[in-house]
C-alpha cells in the first residue's frame, strides 16, 4: 500500500536547482533533524500522546473525541490487531468485564494470537512488495516462486515472536552474514530482497527495484530518481546511487536454494516428492542435452558451416532469416560466421584451408597444388584426405571438416591432454565449445518454449507437492567483487567514474567522512548504517508514522 511505503522526504524545491543548493535546503528540513522530545503540558490525560493532541485541538478551538465505548473498542483492536471481527460473546464478554485491566488484557490476547503475525505480516509483505510469482516473463517461462512462502511465513513468525526492529532489518538485508549454518532457518530472510519483479530477467532492472525497496521501504528516501542524473529536488546525487547499485550487483541467487531445516528423508511423501521430482528434472536435461548434441553432431557443424559460406556476404539479419529457413539457432549461426571470419585474418590456423577452399576462384588447380606438396600446417585429418581423394568440392572438404571437428569435441570431454584439434575445439570461442547452460541462449522459439514448458512443471512441482521441503530464496556474495561504475545518463553502455561501496551522503553525519562497505557486497554494513543512531532519523520516523498511520486509518474505516 502506497501510504506505507510513502517517502518521508518531500520535494525541497520546485525548481532543478544544483546539488549544493539542495544540500543547504535539506539541511534544514525536519526530516534530518534530530529527534528531540516534544514539550508536554500537564492535563488529566492518563497517555503523554493524548496530551499532545489535546495541546494542538485547544489552539484550534476543537476538543477530544469522547472515549469510544466497549463494544467500539474491541472492535477496533480485533481488526487493528489480527483483521478479524470479534464474537457476539467475545463482545458480550468484555462489556461485562468490570475489571480495570480488561483492555489491557485483551491487547495482550490478541498480540499473543498467531493471528497478529499474520495480520501486521501482511503488511510488512506490502513493503517488501511479495508475490508468489515473477511478473510478466515470455516463452512460456514459469512465472511462479515456488519457495516464496517461506519468506512469507520468516516474517509472520517474526512479527509474532516479537522479533526486535533492527535484528528484523538486518537478517532481511543480510542473514547469510549472521550465521554459518547453511540451512539456518534466519535464510528465507533474504526473500526481501529476491522475492520480486525480475523485469524479463534483466539483471539492471531488477537491481533497480531493489535500490528503491529498500531506500523508500526502509528510509523513506526516493534514491532510485537518481539513477540516469542527479536528484532534481533531494539531496541525493547520481554517484549515491550507484554505489548501492555495486552492493546489490555483487550478490546474486545461487543455483541450488538452501533446505530450511531439514526433511524427513526417510518419509513416504518426500521419497515420492523426490522420485517425480527426479524424472521431471530429467526431462528438461534430457531436452537440452538433445538440443547440445545435434549442435555438436558431424552432421549439425556440417549445416552450421553450410549455411555460413552460403550466407557469407550476407547483412546480420539476412543471414539470421536464411539460418531460421534451415530449421538452425540464427544467433549460433552467426556464432559461427563470426568466427570464420575472425580466422580469416590467422596466418595459420586449423580452419584456414578450409577458408581458403571456400574463397578460390580456380578449385582445380588449388586441389592439384596441395596433392603436389604435403603441407605442414595443415591438419593430419585433411592431408589424409586429399592423399587418399583424387578431386573433391566445397561439400566434400566442409563435411570431412565437420566429421574431424565433432570427433575432437567428443575427444576433448573425454582426455585431460589437449593436443593438435583436440586443442583447437577446446577453445573458448570455438562455435559449439559450449555447456548445458551456454546452449540454452541460443535456443529459437520452439526450443526454448518446450525448455521452458518442462521447467515450469519442475516448479510446480517444488510449490504444490506435499513433501516439498521448503528452501530459503537467499542471496551470495560474487567471489570477484568490484566497485561499481555510473551508468552516463542510465546507459550501462556508457560507463562513468568508478565510485565506492558507501551509504548515501545525506543519511550520513555530517562532517565525517564516508566509510567504504568493505565486508563483502556490503550488504550487513549497508543494514547497520540504516539503523545507526547516529545517522539522521529518517528511518524511525518512516516505521513510527507508517505502523501509526496504519492502526489508526484502520480504525476509521472500522468506524465508518
Amino acid at each position: 500500500m502506497s501510504f506505507f511505503v510513502c517517502a518521508i522526504i518531500p520535494m525541497l524545491w520546485s525548481e532543478k536547482a544544483g546539488m549544493e543548493t539542495i544540500f543547504t535546503k535539506a539541511s534544514k528540513h525536519w526530516a534530518f533533524q534530530p529527534i528531540r522530545k516534544p514539550e508536554i503540558l500537564a492535563s488529566n490525560n492518563q497517555n503523554p500522546i493524548d496530551s499532545l493532541v489535546e495541546s494542538k485541538l485547544k489552539k484550534a478551538k476543537l476538543t477530544l473525541a469522547k472515549p469510544a465505548n466497549p463494544t467500539t473498542l474491541i472492535r477496533r483492536l480485533y481488526h487493528d490487531l489480527i483483521g478479524m471481527r470479534p464474537s457476539y460473546e467475545n463482545v458480550e464478554a468484555f462489556v461485562r468485564d468490570e475489571d480495570p485491566r480488561a483492555y489491557a488484557d485483551l491487547v495482550d490476547q490478541l498480540l499473543a494470537s498467531p493471528r497478529y503475525g499474520e495480520r501486521w505480516g501482511r503488511h510488512w509483505l506490502d513493503v517488501a512488495r511479495y508475490a508468489d510469482t515473477k511478473g510478466y516473463l515470455a516463452g512460456g517461462e514459469s512465472r511462479a516462486y515456488p519457495y516464496a512462502y517461506t519468506y512469507r511465513d520468516w516474517v509472520i513468525k517474526a512479527f509474532n515472536k516479537d522479533l526486535p526492529y533492527d535484528e528484523f532489518i538486518r537478517k532481511q538485508m543480510a542473514a547469510d552474514f549472521l550465521t554459518e549454518q547453511p540451512n539456518h532457518p534466519d535464510l528465507a530472510a533474504l526473500g526481501f530482497l529476491t522475492v520480486g519483479p525480475v523485469f524479463l530477467n534483466r539483471r539492471q532492472l531488477i537491481i533497480d527495484d531493489q535500490i528503491d525497496l529498500v531506500t523508500r521501504g526502509l528510509m523513506g528516501f526516493t534514491v532510485a530518481c537518481a539513477r540516469c542524473h542527479d536528484h532534481f529536488h533531494d539531496p541525493i546525487p547520481t554517484e549515491d546511487y550507484y554505489s548501492l547499485y555495486g552492493v546489490f550487483n555483487a550478490a546474486s541467487q545461487p543455483k541450488n536454494l538452501p533446505l530450511v531445516g531439514k526433511p524427513d528423508q526417510n518419509s513416504s511423501v518426500y521419497k515420492e516428492f523426490k522420485k517425480q521430482l527426479l524424472e521431471l528434472q530429467d526431462a528438461v536435461d534430457k531436452h537440452i542435452d538433445s538440443k547440445l548434441q545435434y549442435v555438436q553432431s558431424q552432421k549439425g557443424i556440417h549445416q552450421y558451416l553450410k549455411v555460413s559460406f552460403d550466407g557469407y556476404s550476407l547483412n546480420r539479419n539476412d543471414f539470421e532469416a536464411l539460418a531460421a529457413k534451415h530449421k538452425l539457432y540464427p544467433k549460433l549461426a552467426n556464432r559461427w560466421r563470426d568466427y570464420l571470419k575472425g580466422k580469416e585474418k590467422a596466418e595459420v590456423s586449423f580452419i584456414k584451408p578450409l577458408l581458403t577452399f571456400h574463397k578460390s576462384e580456380d578449385i582445380n588447380s588449388l586441389i592439384q597444388s596441395w596433392k603436389i606438396q604435403d603441407i605442414p600446417t595443415f591438419p593430419a585429418f585433411l592431408r589424409k584426405q586429399i592423399k587418399s581423394n583424387k578431386t573433391f568440392n566445397l561439400e566434400k572438404i566442409t563435411h570431412w571438416h565437420a566429421l574431424a571437428f565433432s570427433q575432437a569435441v567428443v575427444d576433448a570431454r573425454n582426455t585431460k591432454e589437449k593436443k593438435g584439434l583436440v586443442f583447437a575445439v577446446s577453445a573458448k570461442g570455438f562455435p559449439v565449445n559450449l555447456s548445458e547452460q551456454e546452449i540454452v541462449q541460443y535456443f529459437h522459439t520452439k526450443d526454448r518454449d518446450r525448455k521452458n514448458a518442462l521447467e515450469a512443471k519442475v516448479t510446480k512441482h517444488k510449490a504444490t507437492h506435499p513433501g516439498a521441503p521448503p528452501r530459503a530464496m537467499s542471496l551470495v556474495d560474487s567471489k570477484s567483487i568490484q566497485e561499481p561504475q555510473v551508468f552516463l545518463r542510465g546507459n550501462s553502455n556508457t560507463r562513468g567514474e568508478r565510485v565506492p561501496r558507501r551509504f548515501p551522503v545525506a543519511l550520513s553525519p555530517k562532517n565525517k567522512d564516508r566509510e567504504k562497505f568493505k565486508q563483502g557486497s556490503g550488504r550487513l554494513e549497508l543494514a547497520k548504517a540504516i539503523l545507526s543512531p547516529n545517522n539522521p532519523p529518517v528511518r524511525t520516523e518512516l516505521v513510527i508514522a507508517s505502523f501509526w498511520q496504519f492502526a489508526f486509518l484502520i480504525s476509521n474505516l472500522t468506524k465508518r
